[in-house]
């Protein structure tokens, strides 16, 4: 669960950062 868990969170993080264009 643990590693699913830091996927999930992982894909969050480029997703917002791919909004920001950064």
């Amino acid at each position: 669960m643990g590693v699913w868990f830091e996927f999930h969170w992982a894909r969050h993080f480029v997703t917002l950062a791919r909004s920001k264009d950064f």
